[in-house]
């Protein structure tokens, strides 16, 4: 038994009629009936009923209808589903992402996506850059959503957006009262930063931001994330520099301000691994690039 077979056997239970069901079919009439008694003998059992003036279906061949319709259906729906996923347009992919974009950059997305690619399943998981790179080269997500340049030999990397620094404060930290300020101003405050990862540059970008005045900023506390930075700074442990789409979170108990004069930016890039050929990953990538771009001018804090 074959789906050809079964295709065969339909037209004939529909059509109640060889010659009609093999115009349908688009066959002869003679192999038409060869398929049907092969199918017949190798069931073991009479599915029509056949004379000179009608065919008819027996309570075998009325029960193989249901059977028959049933099987054809889910192949088509089977074939449906890997065509679209081979088109990309079906699937579930994963994403680690940093905490800020979790919030801004990856809701948009899945907006976008929703509309675009109703098919695609997209798993969001908030993970650290280290955590991220673990998981690409783990295989357990497919992209990352990252700050800061990453240098690893297994995965591909594009930077999708640049964005300014500000100033996480204390809210009743006095320099709240400064509508923008100056790295110089900052160098007495305590400060906490995000560790070092080895491959980032997120740290060197920090320290742009005083690299003008040649002096370092005094660091109380080294954090793994950028929840616990922002908790800190809340309860009043010291100062912050932060990308400006960490304002958006509006944390309590923390103000923000902007930065005079200073040219570094933090980047966001996305990553997957080399040679990941999913056809998912061209439509995510793309669609976290293109959100991202739209998103720039509104990263600029007033």
């Amino acid at each position: 038994m074959d789906f050809r077979q079964l295709r065969y056997f339909l037209a004939v239970a529909e059509e109640l009629n060889f010659t009609r069901a093999a115009l349908r079919v688009g066959i002869a009439q003679p192999p038409l009936s060869a398929q049907i008694r092969a199918l017949e003998e190798e069931l073991g059992t009479s599915l029509f009923l056949r004379d000179k003036r009608r065919v008819s279906l027996t309570p075998a061949g009325e029960a193989m209808v249901r059977h028959t319709r049933h099987i054809l259906q889910q192949a088509a729906r089977a074939a449906d589903e890997v065509r679209a996923i081979r088109d990309g347009r079906q699937g579930v992919i994963g994403i680690g992402a940093v905490y800020a974009t979790i919030y801004t950059l990856i809701p948009r997305v899945l907006r976008r996506l929703a509309q675009t690619h109703p098919g695609i399943t997209v798993r969001v998981e908030e993970m650290t850059v280290a955590q991220q790179v673990h998981a690409l080269t783990a295989e357990e997500i497919d992209v990352g959503v990252l700050r800061g340049s990453v240098t690893d030999p297994e995965l591909e990397i594009r930077v999708i957006q640049e964005e300014p620094f500000v100033v996480a404060l204390p809210a009743d930290n006095p320099l709240v009262n400064e509508q923008v300020l100056d790295p110089e101003t900052l160098l007495p405050q305590p400060f906490i930063v995000v560790t070092q990862r080895p491959g980032s540059d997120y740290a060197a970008r920090i320290a742009d931001v005083f690299l003008q005045t040649g002096r370092t900023p005094q660091i109380v506390q080294e954090v793994k994330d950028m929840h616990t930075l922002i908790g800190l700074v809340a309860a009043g442990i010291g100062v912050a520099i932060v990308p400006a789409s960490v304002t958006a979170l509006q944390p309590p108990h923390v103000a923000f301000r902007p930065l005079r004069a200073v040219s570094a930016r933090m980047v966001t890039s996305i990553a997957w691994r080399r040679g990941d050929a999913s056809p998912l990953l061209p439509v995510l990538v793309a669609a976290l690039s293109e959100e991202a771009r739209l998103d720039e001018p509104r990263q600029s804090p007033a």
